[in-house]
């Protein structure tokens, strides 16, 4: 839309992905994902130890939704666009964490590959929900983006 001035992608492949992604992620998963999803996969490794409070706060809005399964996260990957990447008329980044266990960081380059011109951040301490982990680093990366910096 002509009222769209940027866009930030956060902690996604935005369905930038191949048949050749898709295989190695479902079958990342497959070798780490255990039988169901562990929210705390949302996190860095470490997050918890280094923020009880906010993991605290965490799982308690985890707590808000109701579960999902392993198939959920299997299918919610497999969306993906058919067609090569548009090109687009706005500035686009994609943020992710250093440490994000849902879409590690080979993924995430090889997505952000496929958008041409497209910036990529990554925050070293954070997990999938970086603008969550390290808010702070988080804002700081978006103003960069839109040029508040």
């Amino acid at each position: 839309p002509p009222r769209v001035t940027h866009l930030l992608l956060a902690g996604t492949l935005a369905g930038l992905t191949d048949d050749d992604m898709l295989s190695r992620l479902m079958q990342h998963h497959a070798e780490n994902g255990g039988t169901g999803f562990d929210p705390h996969k949302a996190l860095a490794p470490d997050f918890p130890g280094r923020d009880p409070s906010l993991t605290y706060l965490y799982d308690a809005i985890c707590a808000l939704n109701p579960a999902v399964g392993q198939e959920f996260l299997l299918r919610l990957m497999g969306l993906r666009y058919s067609e090569p990447a548009p090109e687009l008329s706005m500035p686009v980044c994609f943020v992710a964490g250093m440490h994000d266990q849902l879409f590690p960081p080979a993924f995430v380059r090889a997505a952000h590959a496929k958008l041409a011109g497209a910036q990529l951040v990554f925050l070293p301490e954070a997990g999938h929900s970086g603008y969550f982990e390290c808010g702070e680093a988080f804002n700081a990366a978006l103003a960069r983006f839109i040029g508040l910096a």
